[in-house]
Formats: structure tokens, sequence, C-alpha cells
């Protein structure tokens, strides 16, 4: 899989102008870029672009869906679940409002 510089921000939480000065300064590995000339990077490179930035670990595969999945709803990622838990309680409340309505004026 292809990680554009976005998939990183989201995967590490930092910056892509964090990221982009951590490549120019070597301690990521150098990103490969298509014909545009947006950077991207390997799954291979993910546990050295972890270190260079900082974060403790690579995270597993179920951890970045979670986390893509997380980004996708527009949930921001808190220190304990009950947060994220009330996020998603709204999510889906303001969805099942929504739903409602439509199903009403039919």
């Amino acid at each position: 899989m292809r990680y554009q510089i976005g998939h990183i921000n989201r995967l590490t939480g930092r910056t892509t102008e964090t990221i982009r000065r951590a490549e120019q300064a070597g301690l990521i590995p150098q990103a490969q870029r298509v014909p545009g000339g947006y950077r991207y990077w390997d799954e291979g490179d993910l546990p050295a672009i972890c270190e260079g930035l900082g974060v403790p670990s690579s995270p597993s595969p179920a951890e970045r869906l979670f986390q893509e999945a997380l980004a996708l709803l527009g949930i921001e990622p808190a220190a304990n679940l009950d947060d994220m838990v009330e996020q998603v309680q709204g999510i889906l409340a303001q969805a099942t409002g929504s739903m409602l309505e439509t199903a009403e004026g039919t």
C-alpha cells in the first residue's frame, strides 16, 4: 500500500510540515514521487517513519484501519474511550435524525 503525506499525518499525528522537514533533514526515508509530484511511502517505510518522527511504535494494521475510519467519520482521537464514544453517539444521532426527516418527507 502507498501512503501519501496525509495518511502519514493521520497515522502519526504529526503535521504535514513536520513530515516534510523530517524528510528534508534525513530523519525519515525519502518519499518516492508520482509524476504529479506527490510524495508517497510504502508500508515497509512506516517503522522508520514512526521512529524518525518520535512516534512510539508503528501502528498495527488494525490500528491503522481504526485511525483511518475515525478520520473518515470526522472523529478526533481522544485521550479516553468515553470521549470517543460520545462523538460517535453524536454522529449517529445526527444521522438518525436526518434519516427520519427524509422518511417523513416522502
